[in-house]
């Protein structure tokens, strides 16, 4: 979307006619100085950039996939975040540690991944989200490799999208 003009029409008159007070987007880039359109109304943001945005508690998301994952049975819990994650400051992976640590879970660093894209690829362009959780998927649970996990966290949407079709495949 234009970051000039991020909404449709229709919402931009509503905005213009002050019919809305206030925007929460998703996914869409908005101005950095918060205000849609040359207007006093402000617009908060989740998924994308803008003045003031809305994020998630990734620690407190790795705690609640680590347990739910634990209460399945999962014994091996994987994790998978798109390339170029600094692991060092993952909330997640905090979050899912501490999880594993307070019940005595195994943690298995083999199985916290992202897919290393060669230097030859990103000259050609970046793999999408997609791209990267389908050739992970293919990677990890391929005929060749041993070492799955039985438990997976997959940190990005796209990404996970991508690992339901590999899998779907396999």
């Amino acid at each position: 979307a234009d970051i000039q003009r991020p909404f449709p029409p229709p919402i931009m008159r509503m905005v213009q006619s002050q019919r809305i007070h206030g925007i929460l987007s998703i996914n869409v880039a908005t101005p950095e100085d918060g205000l849609i359109g040359g207007t006093e109304v402000p617009c908060v943001t989740f998924a994308a950039g803008g003045r003031w945005l809305v994020q998630l508690n990734g620690e407190e998301i790795g705690r609640l996939a680590a347990q739910s994952l634990l209460k399945q049975g999962c014994k091996k819990i994987g994790i998978w975040m798109p390339d170029g994650t600094d692991w060092e400051q993952l909330n997640e992976l905090a979050g899912l540690r501490r999880a594993l640590t307070e019940q005595k879970a195994p943690y298995i660093a083999e199985l916290m991944r992202h897919l290393h894209v060669p230097p030859s690829r990103t000259t050609q362009g970046a793999l999408s989200h997609q791209e990267q959780g389908y050739m992970l998927a293919r990677e990890v649970f391929g005929a060749f490799n041993r070492n799955r996990p039985d438990g997976l966290f997959i940190g990005d949407d796209l990404m996970t999208d991508g690992a339901l079709v590999a899998l779907e495949e396999l």
